[in-house]
């Protein structure tokens, strides 16, 4: 269990963080499971390279897009909120841990 989101902002107990309540009852209880699969059948086999619960990662939308870090590109998980600011935030796999990045909003 990962919680990229308030690791980020300085909080790096996910037990602790797990606890947090959230205000808007359409946000209580989203997580996202990500899959590292192996071989032909990849996320599909039955025995997945690693598997990862990601907790409080605001978002109204997810999609999986490529991301430029720094002279490498990446598979990177970008999460809209979809709130009024319409902020996006990026999350990516860096070898060996998911790192949060916010990339800042835009008026709508």
């Amino acid at each position: 269990m990962i919680d990229p989101y308030y690791t980020f902002f300085g909080l790096w107990r996910s037990k602790v963080t797990m606890s947090f309540v959230e205000d808007s009852p359409a946000k209580r209880g989203l997580v996202v499971l990500i899959i590292h699969g192996d071989g032909p059948d990849a996320w599909r086999s039955a025995t997945p390279k690693a598997k990862y619960v990601v907790i409080n990662l605001p978002y109204r939308t997810l999609t999986v897009r490529k991301m430029r870090l720094k002279k490498r590109t990446v598979q990177a998980i970008y999460a809209e909120e979809g709130n009024e600011l319409s902020e996006t935030s990026a999350l990516f796999f860096d070898g060996k841990n998911y790192k949060y990045v916010p990339m800042g909003s835009s008026m709508e």
